[in-house]
């Protein structure tokens, strides 16, 4: 079992915090580095949101696992797009789905168990499962669509075994999604292998190829983990859930008292009405398609760019062709924002083995940062020099 260390830093939060740095000097910043929606709150929201600003309750402390109303609009919410009828003692309110990361990790690591993680993917499991002390194991995606297969989950696990397993499907930063049949495969994989699965689902609404679905209900050996951050357009909110037995809950829950006490009341509070209002978020889902088509479009334009289409998600993983800074994605990062001014996220926070060739580009901003980010791009690879890089 591996010691608690001080996690690497989150590099796309790193690009960004350089980018707000530049724009405060006047610097125009197109940014593609962070998955975070640029769309306007529901009015009606805001509205009902504000009449209730003198309840003193909206001030206080919930339950750690949160409110009954909160649990009741997840239920809903589950009912309504799935057609699934969840208890709500397996519904717990978490501070964004990261809270839920850092408890079901920290509850491994007292167990000693080994967890399994894709690569590339999200850089804070790795980072928190750092921090907290426990065991990772690689599974290498293939590079053609970045979709995990069963097969490479029964490869990784025949070289470690493993008790974890997290998924995100759709995935970040890749946008590949894995069919429903196929994670029926890997979920049976696991209940066969006694394999705690984590189905991140954050994602799980933005599915452009494909059919979204959950795995919620398939069994006790399966956690889902969502938050109102993407699909809602609420990162600042910090407000998810997890979906998990009853039996799981009470585990946890000893870590939710005493990390986070309970999530933010008025967050919870806009998060019932946001799902009391989903209707009004259906636009959301066709911004990130424009956007999602503005970004390809350019994308294909340029040549030496290399990319597989997004699946979900709001991301495009790409990498540069035959270029001095090809197998360097901290200073491609580095050159794009400060020659530029375009703001992305380079491979190496999502795969330390394979990163250095890859970046990140987000999707999910306003459609002029998309446009003109792009359009920057794509000019500065055709035109320019390695003497302009340093």
């Amino acid at each position: 079992m591996p010691y608690p260390s001080i996690p690497e830093s989150f590099r796309a939060m790193d690009v960004l915090r350089n980018a707000n740095l530049l724009e405060q000097m006047g610097k125009r910043i197109c940014h593609l580095e962070v998955g975070q929606p640029r769309y306007p709150m529901p009015p009606i929201l805001l509205q009902e949101l504000a009449s209730r600003q003198h309840d003193l309750d909206i001030h206080g402390y919930t339950s750690a696992w949160g409110r009954d109303e909160f649990k009741k609009a997840i239920g809903s919410l589950y009912q309504s797009e799935f057609g699934l009828d969840i208890s709500h003692d397996k519904i717990a309110a978490t501070t964004g789905s990261s809270a839920a990361f850092q408890m079901l990790f920290q509850w491994g690591a007292c167990l000693g168990k080994c967890l399994a993680l894709t690569n590339p993917g999200y850089p804070a499991y790795r980072n928190i499962a750092q921090a907290v002390g426990l065991s990772t194991t690689p599974i290498t995606l293939q590079e053609d669509q970045f979709e995990l297969r069963l097969k490479e989950v029964e490869e990784a696990f025949s070289q470690q075994p493993f008790d974890m397993l997290l998924v995100a499907n759709p995935s970040n930063p890749t946008g590949g999604f894995t069919s429903y049949v196929e994670m029926k495969r890997i979920s049976n994989f696991c209940a066969s292998h006694g394999i705690l699965l984590i189905s991140d689902e954050i994602y799980g609404s933005l599915v452009h190829d494909g059919q979204a679905f959950t795995l919620a209900g398939e069994g006790d050996h399966v956690v889902v983990v969502n938050s109102f951050s993407k699909s809602f357009g609420m990162p600042g909110w910090r407000i998810g859930w997890v979906l998990a037995p009853s039996f799981m809950l009470a585990s946890l829950e000893p870590f939710a008292q005493n990390f986070h006490i309970c999530p933010p009341t008025i967050s919870q509070i806009a998060g019932e009405l946001a799902v009391a209002h989903r209707d009004q978020f259906a636009g959301l889902i066709g911004h990130m398609a424009r956007n999602r088509e503005i970004m390809l479009r350019g994308l294909r334009a340029c040549p030496q760019i290399f990319f597989c289409p997004p699946s979900g998600a709001f991301y495009v993983y790409a990498r540069l062709l035959d270029h001095p800074l090809a197998n360097d994605s901290m200073a491609l990062s580095k050159a794009l924002l400060e020659q530029v001014g375009v703001a992305l996220t380079p491979g190496i926070d999502f795969d330390p083995i394979r990163g250095q060739q890859w970046f990140r580009m987000s999707y999910a901003g306003n459609i002029n940062d998309v446009e003109e980010g792009v359009s920057l791009l794509t000019n500065w690879i055709d035109t320019a020099s390695r003497e302009n890089y340093f």
